[in-house]
């Protein structure tokens, strides 16, 4: 999840009373691992059926007439012709039922029998090399990551691509950082506006879709108003390659979409910051261009009547947020009593996600909320995309320093040190050997300025191994165009457990420069003195389109969470792209894996679970009995037709059931379940009625 925050630079100089410094975020761990294949010609042992089809071959006997005559009295018309003689497809009616349709239809003694239009497909796993790290997708208990987890606690996607793999024409808004939309596994699925594209509009200075924005061919970037969505912290990338990353094809990893839309709309900058009126212009023009889901893995305690309005404004497009990541104490909070945004506007287009990990437990910094909290998803060691990266500048201490890094400042005592490393045998310290003092202000920059020009989204990259009193002492990450004014990156407080965490901070503020320094500095207070900081492998990062096949990487989060559940939406678009947001909302929450971490902590208790069949009017069980091929059938008793009694019976019956099917027909506009309820049990009644008296 982004937060949106921004550091200030801490004030230094001693201090009269104990006070709690600026700038300083906790310390939070990240981590690492590798993957199969197989494929198969087999027969879905369930009965999966194509939604509101069925398949009816009628008798010789049967003229045009009987046969329209029986699909009608079933609900249900005429599809198409098929080979073998009378053999048809049929389609019933939105809201009628197959199975209902099929019974009806078996009664009647011109129809030999009928079917719903069962599926069969090829089994296929996707041979991307990386979908076994995927437990989110597959979870066999494997170990991801040096993290064993228990069997099916993932989303059934192997189940769920026995239906569909994902359609091109879903168009999925990825509101984020933006997205490294030439990376090999998700260039082919990123989203084009058809009104900017073709003969040289991509590039023609002109407004040529008359939406206010010129040449938005590939979406938008409205945190620095351009054109151009590439993603600059990396965040979105990920979040991206969730939901769609090209699946099939021989390389990296696969989203839960093989194939997809994906919208790029860069409403957060490099650092991870989002501001309110680019998010909901965002949420505004995903809307505005049709697209059947959003992803929006950003969250904050500040209420928008901006936001609300976006999302409410567009009706027809299901918005999946993040539920948050906790405080400042990295707990997941309760967001019935503290709301967290968008994930607590009240829309019926919208589905908040929590975080679960590899045992179906809930992430420990995951929010929750049992009436605002929808339901979990995979968030933890999430493996996924990440931009290219060409390093510009490297260090690994392993090399004396007395040229290349100066120190200075109030109890210093920085040195290359044997103690600790990441990699090699050394690193930098602050206090190598020892605690560090109270009252220090203490640095340690590179001697001779790093030359940036030329280069875009560069960001600082480095290991650290951390322990200082939390909220009180810590490291401050600092860059500089003169070597004596200084610019606040980051600035980290707390313990990493004794362990090295990779850290980035972004450097984009300094993209082009042709002199940059770099330095940390320890600040601490008046009391409480730790270990410190060891720092290894500090490299400068920035993009490139050069890609060698290692881009991807493990995150946690609400933020990875979400984008399996609005993955999930777009599978279900895609089964039925006529779905309205509610309908799919609903059968999203309705089709659950029960947790027992979530209960009480979600409105559903339950994960994801993307293996849904799929038909928003059409609510069949997934089973349907197989009628025999020709079973014999009673006649029906059928008064005379000399009798004038049972013929004004007969007429009576038949107007009975026009009337009851114009009231299911009123029924279903309403969308109200109980009316329609009653309706079908009157116009089944009406049936039955026409049946024996006609």
């Amino acid at each position: 999840m982004i937060a949106a925050a921004a550091l200030a630079l801490p004030a230094v100089g001693a201090a009269a009373a104990k006070r709690p410094l600026d700038g300083l975020r906790g310390a939070v761990d990240v981590e690492l691992a590798r993957a199969p294949l197989a494929s198969s010609l087999d027969a879905s042992p369930q009965r999966r059926f194509v939604p509101r089809e069925l398949v009816v071959r009628f008798r010789s006997t049967a003229d045009a007439g009987e046969r329209s005559s029986a699909l009608a009295d079933a609900d249900a018309g005429l599809k198409r012709r098929l080979p073998l003689p009378g053999l048809q497809l049929a389609r019933v009616e939105r809201g009628s039922s197959v199975r209902d349709a099929v019974a009806e239809l078996e009664r009647r003694p011109e129809v030999r029998y009928a079917e719903p239009n069962y599926l069969y497909r090829l089994q296929t796993t996707p041979d991307d090399p990386r979908f076994g790290e995927l437990w989110g997708l597959h979870n066999t208990g494997q170990s991801v990551n040096g993290t064993s987890g228990t069997p099916d606690a993932d989303i059934d996607a192997p189940e769920a691509w026995n239906r569909t793999t994902g359609d091109p024409a879903v168009k999925v808004g990825v509101v984020d950082s933006g997205l490294a939309y030439d990376h090999p596994d998700l260039a082919s699925n990123v989203w084009t506006n058809p009104g900017e594209t073709g003969a040289g509009k991509e590039s023609n200075g002109a407004d040529d879709d008359s939406n206010g924005l010129v040449d938005d061919w590939r979406g938008w970037d409205y945190a620095d108003a351009d054109n151009d969505p590439r993603d600059l912290n990396g965040h979105g990338t990920h979040v991206a390659g969730t939901i769609g990353a090209r699946g099939h094809d021989s390389s990296g990893v696969v989203g839960v979409n093989w194939e997809v839309g994906l919208m790029p709309l860069r409403a957060c900058d490099a650092s991870g910051s989002c501001a309110n009126a680019d998010v909901a212009s965002a949420f505004a023009y995903a809307g505005a261009k049709g697209a059947d889901v959003v992803n929006a893995s950003l969250s904050g305690p500040g209420f928008s009547q901006a936001q609300s309005d976006a999302i409410g404004g567009a009706p027809g497009t299901l918005f999946v947020v993040a539920a948050g990541n906790g405080g400042g104490d990295g707990i997941g909070d309760n967001n019935d009593s503290a709301p967290q945004y968008p994930c607590s506007y009240p829309h019926a287009n919208l589905v908040c996600v929590a975080a679960t990990t590899q045992g179906d437990g809930i992430a420990s910094f995951s929010n929750f909320g049992p009436s605002s909290v929808d339901l979990g998803a995979p968030g933890t060691n999430v493996l996924s995309a990440k931009p290219a990266y060409g390093a510009v500048f490297s260090e690994g201490f392993e090399s004396d320093i007395g040229s290349t890094w100066t120190t200075g400042g109030t109890n210093n005592t920085w040195a290359r040190t044997s103690e600790a490393a990441k990699s090699g045998g050394f690193s930098l310290a602050d206090s190598p050997g020892a605690s560090y003092l109270n009252n220090t202000n203490s640095f340690a920059r590179t001697t001779d300025p790093i030359s940036l020009a030329g280069e875009t989204g560069c960001a600082l990259e480095y290991e650290l191994r951390l322990a200082t009193e939390f909220g009180f002492d810590g490291l401050l990450v600092e860059a500089s165009t003169n070597g004596t004014s200084w610019t606040l990156l980051d600035g980290w407080t707390g313990s990493t457990g004794g362990s090295f965490v990779g850290f980035s901070s972004d450097l984009s503020g300094f993209d082009g420069q042709g002199s940059v320094w770099i330095r940390f500095r320890l600040l601490t207070d008046i009391s409480i003195t730790l270990d410190g900081a060891h720092l290894d492998d500090v490299a400068i990062r920035c993009l490139t389109s050069i890609y060698t096949g290692d881009e991807f990487q493990f995150l946690n989060g609400t933020s990875m969470a979400t984008p399996h559940v609005a993955g999930a939406a777009a599978l279900l678009r895609a089964q039925d792209p006529g779905a309205s947001a509610t309908a799919v909302k609903g059968a999203l929450l309705s089709n659950v894996d029960p947790v027992p971490a979530l209960a009480g902590k979600t409105v559903t208790g339950g994960r994801l679970n993307a293996d849904i069949e799929f038909a928003p009017d059409d609510p069949e069980p997934p089973v349907d009995p197989q009628p025999p091929v020709d079973p014999p059938r009673p006649a029906d008793p059928k008064p005379p037709a000399s009798d004038p009694a049972a013929s004004g019976a007969c007429e009576s019956a038949r107007a009975a059931l026009a009337k009851a099917k114009k009231k299911l027909k009123k029924a279903k506009a309403s969308r109200e379940k109980p009316k329609v309820k009653k309706a079908k049990k009157k116009v089944k009644k009406a049936k039955q009625n026409v049946r024996k008296l006609c």
